[in-house]
């Protein structure tokens, strides 16, 4: 089976050189989910959680600029960084008003702007590259992938409750290691993370504004938003963007009835004019097992036009819960040079020696190859969907979407 994709935007080749930048404040305490813009590139960079982001080559020096809300924009020149770590101090923006009263937001505006932040960063059909792990007590899963986000899809109806929602991750590389190694085919917690996610931007979404309470705390500059009847908390800006959703442990019903205990946070990317996740990690039990799911946004997404077939809204459907599927039994497609050429090129600090007591699972495999059951139609729909993602990835490809 074969898509095909019209791409809005085209995305160049991501290099990185050996110089990294560390941004921090005026306190010198970094600035996570900052965004770097390079001049000539259609491409948005994202710092991670530390402040840190590997430099992209750029055709001209001095084409590099960062963002963050509520700090002025910082240009600068490639040549004037060192091989290694440079320290770049960004400066408040403040604004001065003569004979003007400054008044801060009142609470309902700070709900609608956090709102209208959500539905702006769910609308459409986004792609964007990314990086999730997943660990146990006896496994190990790491993956350069793409995620998806196509709007929020009410899962509470009754014909929709089994499905997969709008949500969904593909890996593409990836590396497993495991206790002991035939634990295959890998089933991917990422799944529960990614329906319990767009179900909960759904609920906060559509939340009454009078449920919404303030957590007051004078020695921030930040607002903090409790939500009792969703267990969940939100660090605001003043301006109401979303810094940060806290999720208070709580049962979770996934698409294939199953039921886990899910607790986790998830981050946005601090820039004004940009929206979207910047990181996501959760805790997801089932019967005393936990599995710890990180999955780290790598560049800011772009949003497509699906082809006039998927124009349909039961063939959108479709499309949304094989990738769903997917999400949950993906692929393993191992390659040894290629991933660690990833692991290189996005990530200079990575270091996975605390597995190294873990057996490497070095033979690629599809779901349908491992599937162990007597029903011939699973087994076909597994093979059948593998045949799908990988042309999807195909297509992708030739936009550079993907690896």
């Amino acid at each position: 089976m074969k898509i095909s994709l019209v791409i809005l935007f085209l995305l160049l080749s991501c290099k990185v050189l050996s110089q990294v930048i560390v941004v921090v404040d005026e306190q010198n305490k970094p600035l996570p989910y900052f965004t770097l813009t390079v001049e000539g590139q259609n491409r948005i960079f994202i710092g991670d959680k530390n402040g840190h982001l590997s430099l992209p080559e750029a055709d001209t020096d001095c084409g590099y600029s960062i963002r963050y809300i509520g700090y002025k924009d910082y240009s600068f020149c490639s040549k004037d960084l060192k091989i290694g770590n440079n320290r770049i101090s960004l400066e408040l923006d403040v604004f001065d008003l003569l004979e003007a009263e400054i008044v801060g937001l009142s609470d309902e505006d700070l709900i609608l702007n956090a709102k209208s932040f959500l539905a702006a960063m769910s609308d459409g059909f986004n792609l964007t590259r990314a990086f999730t792990t997943e660990k146990s007590e006896n496994s190990y899963w790491e993956s350069f992938g793409v995620l998806t986000l196509a709007g929020l899809k009410d899962r509470n109806k009754k014909n929709a409750r089994f499905d997969a929602g709008n949500m969904a991750f593909l890996s593409q590389h990836s590396r497993f290691w495991a206790l002991p190694q035939n634990n295959v085919p890998f089933s991917s917690s990422m799944s529960v993370v990614s329906t319990f996610t767009q179900d909960l931007l759904f609920e906060v979404l559509k939340s009454k504004n009078a449920r919404w309470s303030f957590d007051i705390n004078e020695s921030s500059p930040d607002e903090m938003v409790i939500l009792d009847e969703l267990g969940v908390r939100i660090q605001l800006t003043g301006l109401g963007n979303p810094i940060k959703m806290i999720i208070q442990e709580q049962e979770f019903m996934h698409f294939t009835g199953e039921t886990y205990q899910v607790k986790g946070t998830i981050d946005f990317i601090q820039d004004g004019e940009l929206m979207f996740f910047s990181e996501m990690n959760f805790d997801i039990t089932k019967k005393n097992r936990t599995v710890n799911v990180s999955c780290v946004v790598l560049d800011f997404p772009r949003n497509i036009q699906l082809p006039e077939a998927y124009s349909n809204r039961s063939k959108r459907d479709a499309l949304m819960n094989s990738f769903g599927s997917y999400t949950r039994q993906p692929d393993y497609q191992y390659d040894f040079s290629v991933f660690n050429k990833l692991i290189k090129t996005n990530f200079p600090d990575y270091n996975s020696d605390e597995f190294e007591d873990f057996q490497l699972l070095t033979s690629s495999y599809t779901p349908g190859e491992k599937y162990v059951g007597d029903d011939p139609s699973s087994k076909r729909y597994l093979e059948q969907n593998s045949e799908f993602i990988r042309a999807v990835f195909k297509t992708l490809k030739e936009y550079e979407l993907t690896w």
